[in-house]
Formats: C-alpha cells, sequence, structure tokens
C-alpha cells in the first residue's frame, strides 16, 4: 500500500518521574503549624485559599490539517529510503466551523531504517496562528501512522501570546487517499497552556 506524502509520524513518548524526585517533592510539601495558628493568623483553610495557585490561561483547537503544497527530492510513498526530505504548507480549518484559522510549514528527512524495517523520521513544524506561533520537532517513527493510531507530541511557543507556552499536539491521519501524489487529510488536536505566574 503506497501513502501519499509526506507523511508525518511518531511513537507516543513515555516519560516517567523518578521516584527519589517525587519523595523529595513530597517531603517539601510537608509544613508543621503551630496549635495556635489559627488564633494568631487566621484558619489553615484561609491560608491554604491564599495560597493557591492562579490558573493558567489555556488554549484548545480541533481542526482539520489539510497540505496545500509541498515538494520532496524522491517520490512520495510508504516505503522510502533514508536521504528523503520533504518541506509544505498546511491549513488549519476549524472542526465544527470550516474557518481557516491558521497555517503550518514543516519539513522532515528519513534519518535511517530500523532492524525491523521501520523508517526513522526528523521533523520540525512551525504552527503559524494569527496571535503568536509554537513549534514541534522530533524523530518519529512513521509506521504508526499506517496503523491509523493518534499520534501525540510535545509542542512549545515560540512568538507572540504564546511564547513560552508549552502543550502537546495529537493527530492522525483522516484517510488513505488513492492517488498516491494526493496528500492526506489530518485530525489536528492542540492544547497549550500559558506558564505559571
Amino acid at each position: 500500500m503506497r501513502l501519499p506524502t509526506p507523511l508525518r509520524t511518531m511513537r507516543r513518548p513515555r516519560y516517567a518521574l523518578p521516584a527519589v524526585a517525587a519523595a523529595v517533592a513530597a517531603c517539601s510539601a510537608l509544613v508543621i503549624v503551630p496549635a495556635n495558628a489559627g488564633e494568631a493568623g487566621g484558619s489553615a483553610d484561609e491560608a491554604g485559599q491564599s495560597a493557591e495557585r492562579p490558573k493558567r490561561e489555556c488554549e484548545h483547537w480541533r481542526l482539520k490539517e489539510e497540505m496545500i503544497s509541498w515538494d520532496t527530492n524522491m517520490d512520495p510513498g510508504t516505503d522510502v529510503p533514508a536521504g528523503f526530505m520533504a518541506v509544505w504548507l498546511d491549513e488549519l480549518y476549524d472542526w465544527e466551523t470550516g474557518e481557516l484559522v491558521a497555517t503550518a510549514t514543516g519539513n522532515m528527512d528519513i534519518i535511517y531504517e530500523t532492524a525491523e524495517g521501520h523508517d526513522i523520521e526528523y521533523q520540525y513544524e512551525i504552527f503559524h496562528f494569527p496571535e503568536g506561533t509554537f513549534t514541534s520537532q522530533s524523530a518519529f517513527d512513521r509506521f504508526d501512522v499506517v496503523e491509523g493510531e493518534f499520534i501525540t507530541q510535545p509542542v512549545r511557543g515560540l512568538s507572540g501570546k504564546y511564547e513560552g507556552w508549552k502543550g502537546t499536539w495529537t493527530w492522525r491521519i483522516m484517510e488513505i487517499p488513492e492517488d498516491p501524489n494526493q496528500a492526506p487529510p489530518f485530525e489536528t488536536i492542540i492544547d497549550i497552556c500559558a506558564p505559571r505566574r
């Protein structure tokens, strides 16, 4: 089965929280309150409320992403060799209204093939929204997209309102066109939040 180009895939990242770090964090959160704290400085509940962190500002989008132009240095397909490269320009439309809300530019390289025959690619993509930009970059296993899985990867704000923001980009290929020279549409879900102040 040939897939149109360029396909952008990755394995879900796995993160582990070391037990030592968790223990240190738990100990640092321990506070000893004197028995007369309520009389001298208010109740423990009042103290906890005043110490609560402010809520972070976040953005959520569910979008349809369509590749409107691209170029490759070799013929596209599922089985492409190391050295395959592509660049593209995408348009992102609101899932419900169909309104154009953003664009994205990106490039990718097939950097090697695993012993199992999986193509590993490195991708860099920038999302251009009216209020700012953010990016995602990582090394991917292209095989995942063929299985129709949702792919999740980190995003980081670059400029404008989103400078310093962090979040995730989750996407999947929606359908495989019969024409291998026609790009597939993608379902894209982006969640990104401002840093805590």
